[in-house]
């Protein structure tokens, strides 16, 4: 981390500004800071490492003590929830460390990836961007579920007979060359839902549980009953997001709103067409906001190019309302190269900072595990389990393991505390 700090340190000497917040997240989750006493106390005890200027261990005799053993414990001064007591002093640490980490996906209607240079040319360009996250539609390539990029993780939807393919790309990385603080694992992930328009992955990502989401909607030339079935089933997918997780969704939405009106919003009054009418009900069913057709500068954002010449935006971004302040509608790339690019479709980029909490593990409470193994701590801890609350049959599994766990651990505080 302290590596980290001085190579962005030097980058710009001339404006100084904070190191990302990657570096602190990295430095949390590896548990580093919580090691940061070593230097202060080096040399207390012989069984401790000698650390020197730059942080490294150095070797070290014996008899360089000046303090004895008994006199001071390493759970004095480190990480907490490792299971060692101190009965010299205590420690309090807080368990929950907020760090806001700014995540910034992008829609892309590909028309398709089948060729493996394109696919390439295309992976780079969004990792030269820094993006997290990307959701692609049309890849129309029938390729496994779950395919090891080069910068990215690709979590695949089916394309039957080469057409439609939803895709998912998580950076294996923090995102954007040198920032190889953050490494995120496929098997972190998994995929909830995979037809040819959705397909829907969960797992934990800038310390978040997150559900992302690529759809792709039917056009404007589909049936009514069509286009509404649709966006029914992509309320579906999203209640299918695991208890807990935040859904993002990256869709073609083939809907359009005129940028003079709202300011640029998408809103009812700036709704142009059936599309758009259904695009905004979903987004008022499931409490989520999407990308403005404007973007930060004010200038319409154009993702797609009509038969006809017209420019228009029909791609975004949506996230849940709580992040909608700080959601930003950062455009269409300018230099952004494909086979596609400049008279189809385009991708459409946005940024949201959010405020995730890391956790450590906190101190464990120790049970008196003495009193428990006595006929009548037996008795008590029957009694306990015996005691379980009723739990009507429609609650899920998670939070009926949850009220379970909870009851037990609450009645063994109060009778073994």
């Amino acid at each position: 981390m302290a590596d980290a700090i001085a190579k962005a340190a030097r980058k710009d000497t001339q404006h100084a500004r904070p190191p990302s917040s990657y570096m602190h997240v990295e430095g949390a989750k590896r548990g580093e800071l919580d090691w940061l006493w070593m230097v202060l106390h080096t040399g207390v005890n012989p069984s401790w490492p000698l650390v020197d200027e730059q942080g490294s261990s150095a070797p070290c005799g014996f008899g360089h003590a000046t303090i004895g053993a008994s006199d001071l414990c390493p759970a004095d001064f480190g990480p907490a929830g490792r299971g060692v007591r101190s009965t010299s002093r205590s420690v309090t640490i807080d368990t929950e460390l907020p760090c806001s980490v700014v995540v910034k996906m992008a829609t892309y209607n590909a028309l398709t990836l089948k060729g493996q240079t394109q696919m390439a040319a295309v992976e780079e360009q969004f990792w030269r961007l820094g993006l997290h996250v990307v959701g692609l539609q049309e890849g129309c390539a029938d390729m496994r579920p779950v395919v090891n990029g080069y910068h990215y993780h690709k979590f695949c939807g089916p394309a039957p007979g080469g057409q439609l393919g939803c895709q998912l790309w998580v950076a294996k990385f923090c995102g954007g060359p040198g920032c190889e603080g953050l490494k995120h694992d496929a098997k972190a992930f998994s995929i909830v839902h995979a037809d040819p328009r959705i397909v829907a992955v969960a797992g934990r990502h800038h310390g978040m549980r997150v559900t992302y989401v690529a759809a792709h909607a039917p056009t404007v030339a589909a049936t009514d009953d069509t286009a509404h079935e649709w966006w029914w089933q992509l309320r579906d997918v999203m209640r299918k997001a695991p208890r807990g997780h935040v859904p993002c969704l990256m869709v073609d939405a083939n809907a359009r709103f005129d940028c003079s009106v709202d300011g640029g919003k998408c809103s009812r009054e700036s709704a142009v067409g059936r599309n758009a009418g259904l695009f905004c009900d979903f987004l008022e069913d499931c409490s989520m906001r999407p990308t403005n057709v404007v973007d930060c500068f004010g200038n319409p954002v154009c993702s797609w190019i009509s038969p006809q010449g017209r420019p228009d935006c029909i791609d975004y971004v949506c996230v849940p309302v709580e992040w909608q302040p700080s959601l930003v509608t950062l455009g269409v790339p300018d230099d952004f190269v494909d086979e596609t690019s400049g008279y189809d479709h385009s991708p459409v980029c946005a940024s949201v900072t959010v405020l995730p909490h890391i956790r450590t593990e906190p101190r464990a409470d120790r049970y008196n595990v003495d009193e428990m193994r006595t006929q009548e701590g037996r008795q008590q801890m029957a009694q306990i389990l015996c005691s379980l609350p009723r739990t009507p049959w429609h609650v899920d599994v998670d939070s009926h393991l949850d009220l379970i766990n909870t009851h037990i651990q609450q009645a063994i505080a109060k009778v073994f505390p």
